[in-house]
């Protein structure tokens, strides 16, 4: 597969296209987990000086081309739910180690609908991922120490074991990717370019990085 690096010269679009395949390439590769990690923020609080970002590491699960989009989950007790649910607008940050390539993705958080993706991605996690899941105490709420957790018995019409049914504390979030920001440090100069998604495509352009 190409390198944005490699490609600088040909166009913008070049340059964006080839940016997301990286990114892409990095989710499926089992050897680098840690290119899964994606910064993510979210705004908190009501207007003017009471509302500040928060920003919290999430897993980015998948990532659709077109039109853009990319999944992780979490526990919809936990904050970052509350969050994105009185302002959808978010932004997140994907850095590529090994190719120094900086992705910066603004889009539209909201739950995701699809009942087929979300059991896949429920039935992909392990019983230990699963089960945690099922605590009594919320993401945040105070603890009188760390192994202080209980957890909910399911009972015999809901299973949270592996293959059954998804815990309804299990949150699938899909993010539409309305711009991106795509910045490569390998290049001397630094190359970035920038492109909104428009009509069902990518409208890019170099910018001053």
């Amino acid at each position: 597969m190409s390198n944005p690096q490699q490609d600088h010269r040909s166009s913008a679009s070049s340059f964006l296209k080839n940016s997301l395949e990286l990114l892409q390439t990095s989710l499926r590769d089992q050897g680098r987990r840690e290119a899964r990690f994606v910064s993510l923020a979210t705004l908190v609080g009501g207007e003017g000086s009471e509302r500040h970002p928060a920003v919290r590491t999430v897993v980015m699960r998948q990532w659709e081309s077109s039109p853009p989009l990319w999944r992780f989950h979490t526990d919809r007790r936990a904050a970052k739910a509350g969050e994105f649910a009185q302002n959808e607008r978010v932004s997140a940050v994907f850095w590529d180690t090994v190719n120094q390539l900086q992705i910066r993705l603004d889009g539209i958080a909201g739950e995701c609908g699809d009942a087929a993706c979300i059991a896949e991605t429920w039935h992909s996690l392990g019983d230990r991922a699963q089960q945690s899941f099922s605590r009594l105490e919320a993401p945040g709420e105070a603890l009188d120490r760390p192994d202080a957790l209980s957890f909910e018995k399911p009972s015999a019409s809901e299973s949270l074991t592996k293959g059954q049914l998804v815990s309804s504390n299990f949150m699938l979030v899909e993010v539409r990717v309305t711009s991106i920001d795509c910045l490569s440090l390998a290049d001397d100069p630094h190359h970035r370019v920038k492109g909104e998604w428009v009509g069902g495509q990518w409208i890019s352009k170099w910018v001053g990085p």
